[in-house]
């Protein structure tokens, strides 16, 4: 089921979906490729790269393979910097701000790591995300600042956790069980300009993202 389709107004846009494997990352590029007519330039983990179906799929379009390590942090900025700032009208830049698909694990190691960084208060903000990890705002950022013609889309959706790998990808198809997306696009001019008010206001974003997957879980429209 689609709740929504993606705008198809023009201008380049940056798409930043939540993450539950590598089964989003294909089905999110065939819609903006089907449904809005736009070029897709994934930004993708660089272990994937390692996946001969992802090379070949993947190497057609303008792409980036980052290591989504804090410690890459700068460089991975960096390149998503890069190819964000060669955006044409049509091209839609995919981005995965988690850093990887969720697990209970990585939820709370990622709250663990805010917290060893004097970062009370996003600690706070990431174990009321139930569903979602916390956003990395670096790359993210980093993309705005590079193409700030660009409007952003957030993405959410249910139905693809079981698809936590390239082989889960391949046997999950056709999807057994109903797939559900919603997204909404913010414009570029109404975006906060300053870093810590662009990092919040990409936390609650996430929040809302995190509270439409609770209300569908749940069987609430």
């Amino acid at each position: 089921m689609r709740e929504a389709e993606p705008g198809t107004s023009a201008g380049p846009v940056i798409v930043l979906s939540r993450h539950a494997g590598p089964g989003d990352a294909f089905l999110l590029v065939y819609a903006l490729l089907a449904y809005a007519g736009r070029r897709p330039l994934p930004v993708l983990k660089n272990t994937l790269a390692l996946d001969p179906w992802i090379d070949v799929l993947f190497s057609r379009i303008p792409h980036c393979f980052i290591r989504p390590n804090p410690l890459a942090g700068e460089h991975a900025a960096a390149q998503i910097s890069d190819l964000a700032a060669g955006m044409g009208e049509q091209d839609a830049l995919v981005l995965f701000p988690e850093g990887g698909n969720f697990t209970a694990g990585r939820r709370l190691r990622a709250i663990g790591r805010l917290r060893q960084r004097g970062q009370p208060k996003r600690a706070s903000q990431a174990a009321r995300l139930d569903h979602v990890l916390p956003p990395r705002p670096a790359g993210t950022l980093a993309a705005i600042r590079a193409a700030p013609q660009a409007d952003v889309a957030f993405v959410a959706h249910t139905g693809l956790d079981h698809m936590d790998s390239a082989a889960t990808v391949w046997s999950g198809i056709p999807l057994d069980g109903p797939l559900r997306v919603t997204w909404w696009r913010v414009p570029s001019h109404s975006m906060p300009a300053d870093q810590e008010a662009a990092t919040q206001w990409l936390f609650a974003q996430w929040a809302q993202i995190d509270a439409w997957i609770s209300r569908r879980r749940a069987g609430r429209p």
